[in-house]
């Protein structure tokens, strides 16, 4: 039997941890080891981060910066990753903050030189300046000459940045402004992109493309430097080739922080549901927490879940998952 384990974190356990239990569990169930594969997945931030270091062999770095805000890297050989998390929310719109603390902090780690690939972790910004603040700290920092990705949440994939149904608009009105503010605002917005877009020598429709309006417009920024606009479990299973594997496995083990009726599906889990029931391969949910029917269940896409209960330090949680799974693949291996 051929078993992938997929994982993001869940409880102490960093995703490439507890990927790594899964498949300790599934050994000592008697799979052998030539037939697993064990792959750590995340959303966005510094998740995404420690991933992205894991796969790449390199520590992740990090800091705290006077904003407050948390800045990591991920530098390598052949590619830089990289992100910005504020710490605290702007109860105000538009934010009274720049997206400036990106590329600043870009820049800084382009100092070694220029890799093939850069990552840019979008998520973590709660701007809305349409990434000006961003554009000018990298302006002539020689980006066009390496493939440049920028990781956008989930939920943000399909945000254009103007219209009815763009960033500037729903913002607004979910922040309860009337109107006629967000109108103004979507004016000023208008204005704006016409003018970054110019500046650029871009495409003018790098406004109305998918994922633009992520982030305040920081994904338009990003589309106008010619990043290509993708989610963090996209490009990680594009990364790691996770259709191609899910075909040749036999049975998914899939870490999941809770499974309740009144939990709902994170993206990473979504995702790999998704793939998994197009690849008709058969999907076991490991979580702390397993609070939900059968039935449920399999209308989520689990064939079942096995909980691991409560553990107290990452070596006590670790070995808690290795051991519900090993009780789990003896059964499939029957």
């Amino acid at each position: 039997m051929r078993i992938l384990a997929i994982a993001e974190a869940i409880g102490p356990l960093a995703a490439a941890h507890a990927a790594t239990a899964l498949a300790r569990g599934a050994v000592a169930a008697g799979c052998p080891a030539g037939n697993l594969a064990a792959v750590p997945l995340a959303e966005a931030g510094p998740g995404f981060g420690e991933v992205w270091a894991a796969l790449e062999g390199q520590p992740l770095e990090r800091s705290i910066t006077d904003e407050p805000a948390e800045r990591w890297s991920v530098p390598s050989r052949d590619s830089l990753a990289v992100g910005v998390s504020r710490l605290g929310v702007e109860d105000t719109f538009p934010p009274p903050v720049s997206s400036a603390l990106l590329g600043e902090h870009l820049v800084a780690e382009l100092s070694g030189g220029m890799p093939s690939r850069v990552v840019l972790d979008l998520t973590g910004t709660d701007s809305h300046d349409l990434g000006r603040g961003f554009l000018t700290a990298v302006a002539g920092a020689g980006l066009a000459s390496t493939e440049l990705v920028g990781i956008l949440p989930s939920d943000q994939t399909d945000l254009p940045l103007l219209g009815l149904q763009g960033a500037t608009a729903k913002a607004g009105y979910a922040a309860g402004l009337a109107v006629g503010e967000v109108l103004a605002l979507e004016r000023q917005a208008e204005a704006t992109a016409a003018e970054l877009t110019a500046a650029h020598a871009a495409q003018d429709d790098a406004a109305s493309l998918p994922g633009s309006g992520a982030q305040g417009g920081l994904g338009f920024a990003a589309a106008l430097l010619g990043a290509r606009l993708v989610s963090g479990p996209a490009y990680l299973a594009e990364t790691l080739r996770l259709d191609q594997s899910l075909r040749r496995s036999d049975l998914v083990l899939l870490a999941v922080p809770s499974l309740d009726v009144a939990s709902e599906p994170g993206p990473v889990t979504d995702m790999v549901l998704a793939m998994a029931a197009e690849a008709m391969v058969p999907v076991v949910g490991i979580s702390p927490v397993v609070a939900i029917a059968a039935r449920e269940l399999r209308l989520r896409g689990f064939e079942s879940a096995a909980a691991f209960g409560p553990a107290n330090g990452d070596p006590a949680a670790e070995q808690a998952v290795s051991e519900t799974v090993s009780r789990v693949v003896r059964g499939w291996l029957r």
